[in-house]
C-alpha cells in the first residue's frame, strides 16, 4: 500500500506563521548581561597560610633601683700613744744608780757569786778601809753600764789568782737582776794603777792584794747574755 499522502493545506486555508520575536522596541533598554566575576589578581593560586604570629612576651618590670645610702663619715684618726718602753730599767738607762739597801749600818748593791771558788759575798756600794773590813766593796763604775770594779782583801778575795780562765762570775744586785761573766783575763799590777781598774775596757773588774800586799791581782771579765 502507498503511504498516506500528507495533507496539503488547501487555498483558502492560510498557514499560521510563526510568532516573532519580541523585538526589543527604541528606548527599551536591553538587560546586558551580567559580568562574570573576574578573580582578584592576587587570587590566581591558593596563597600559602600565613603563619600565626606568636605573642611577644611582656617585658619584665625593672626593680625598683635601691636607695643608695649615703656614706658615713670616717672618723678622724686619732694619735697613736707612743708605748711605754719595756724592758728593765737598768737597760734602758744604764746611766742609772744603782738600788741599795742598808744592813748594820752598811749599804749593799747587791751579791757576788765565784762557784769555782765557793765564794758568795755582799758588796757595798761605796768602799772604804773600814768598809773592806766587812766585805767587798765597789770601786768604781756599774754593772748597768758594764764598767763594774769591785776591791776586796785577801780574807775574801785570797783565792782570786787561782781564779782560772772562762770560770764563771755572777753579780746580783738588789732588785734581783742577774749578770753573769767570764774570766778573760788575769794580770797583776801596780798598787797605785787606779786607772787599770777603774777603766780596764772590761764589763767587771776584781781587784785583790797580792799575798805579800805589794801587788794587785787583777782578773777581767767579760759579760754573757
Amino acid at each position: 500500500n502507498p503511504p498516506n499522502p500528507t495533507s496539503a493545506p488547501t487555498a483558502g486555508t492560510a498557514t499560521n506563521p510563526p510568532k516573532p520575536t519580541n523585538t526589543p522596541t527604541a528606548g527599551t533598554a536591553t538587560n546586558p548581561p551580567k559580568p562574570t566575576s573576574t578573580p582578584d589578581a592576587a587570587q590566581t593560586s591558593n596563597p600559602t597560610s600565613t603563619p600565626e604570629i606568636t605573642e611577644t612576651p611582656m617585658p619584665t618590670e625593672s626593680p625598683e633601683p635601691t636607695e643608695t645610702p649615703e656614706p658615713t663619715q670616717s672618723p678622724e684618726p686619732t694619735s697613736t700613744p707612743t708605748p711605754a718602753p719595756t724592758g728593765k730599767l737598768y737597760e734602758r738607762v744604764p746611766g742609772i744608780e744603782m738600788p741599795g739597801e742598808k744592813v748594820n749600818g752598811h749599804e749593799y748593791i747587791g751579791t757576788l757569786s765565784i762557784p769555782s771558788l765557793g765564794l758568795k759575798v755582799p758588796v757595798q756600794r761605796n768602799w772604804s778601809y773600814e768598809n773592806l773590813s766587812v766585805s767587798p766593796c765597789r770601786y768604781s763604775g756599774s754593772a748597768y753600764a758594764g764598767n763594774l770594779a769591785i776591791i776586796a782583801h785577801t780574807y775574801h778575795f785570797g783565792k782570786l789568782s787561782s781564779l782560772a780562765l772562762d770560770a764563771t762570775v755572777t753579780f746580783t744586785d738588789m732588785e734581783n737582776n742577774v749578770f753573769r761573766y767570764v774570766v778573760r783575763e788575769k794580770n797583776t799590777i801596780s798598787p797605785n794603777d787606779a786607772n787599770e781598774i777603774a777603766h780596764s775596757g772590761y764589763d767587771l773588774t776584781l781587784v785583790t792584794c797580792t799575798l805579800s800586799g805589794t801587788k794587785r791581782v787583777a782578773v777581767y771579765c767579760e759579760r754573757v747574755k
